[in-house]
């Protein structure tokens, strides 16, 4: 089955908004997204489930995803939120192994999915493809090394601000007011992304809010004064 032209130009510009993707040959982009299947999300659907098998990998062309995984007493940990033009799931299909973590739609989301044997028809085809992908797993493992030393040596507080701010540089819009991050943040979802306590949360937005840092209302977080919350991220 053929895509349709205007919806291959969707795909496209989509893909494309990731320097990863625009990085590479125009050849090699132009046979990813002659193998994409777009797939359409409801609200709280999964694209793939954690320990599923690989079935491929995917792509944000609309929406968001919410990424999470299971610790092992059963508790959910919230690891992420993946916007237009990330990639995932390709870990897993690399290591042969069963999925690391579970991606669900917030909202309605639109997805890019190469079936698996297409994926491994790209590594084999194009060697820069593979390169590539070995580049963009160096710069993952970079993230988490990073975030692994976040947990260890800083505080609840510090973490807080260093989320906020990913969040607003990846989801946010700036306003007349700030940066207003695109995502509902309860304060159980922010304490999952911390690895802290909803009360703990709930004290340090109250603090920031009295001092004129942040807005917190039904879900939706306003960044008031970025610097601050920088300096905040930076002790």
């Amino acid at each position: 089955m053929t895509t349709e032209p205007v919806l291959l130009h969707g795909i496209r510009a989509a893909l494309t908004s990731n320097p990863w993707f625009a990085r590479l040959p125009e050849p090699v982009r132009a046979d990813v997204v002659s193998r994409v299947r777009v797939r359409m999300l409801s609200e709280g659907e999964w694209a793939f489930c954690r320990e599923e098998m690989p079935d491929g990998v995917y792509a944000v062309l609309e929406g968001i995803l919410r990424v999470s995984s299971v610790t092992l007493d059963g508790r959910e940990t919230l690891l992420d939120f993946y916007g237009s033009g990330t990639w995932c799931g390709e870990v897993a299909l690399l290591a042969g192994q069963r999925r690391f973590f579970g991606a669900q739609a917030c909202g309605n989301a639109v997805l890019a999915h190469v079936p698996a044997a297409d994926f491994e028809a790209l590594m084999a085809k194009w060697p820069v493809f593979s390169r590539a992908l070995l580049q963009l797993e160096a710069e993952r493992l970079s993230l988490v090394l990073g975030a692994l030393e976040t947990y260890s040596s800083r505080t609840t507080k510090q973490r807080l601000a260093m989320r906020l701010l990913l969040l607003a540089r990846d989801h946010g819009l700036e306003v007349e007011r700030g940066i207003a991050i695109g995502l509902e943040l309860s304060h159980e979802t922010l304490a999952r992304l911390t690895g802290s306590t909803r009360q703990r949360v709930n004290n340090i937005l109250n603090a920031w809010k009295r001092a004129g840092l942040v807005e917190h209302h039904y879900g939706r977080v306003l960044l008031l004064d970025k610097a601050a919350v920088e300096k905040i991220a930076q002790l």
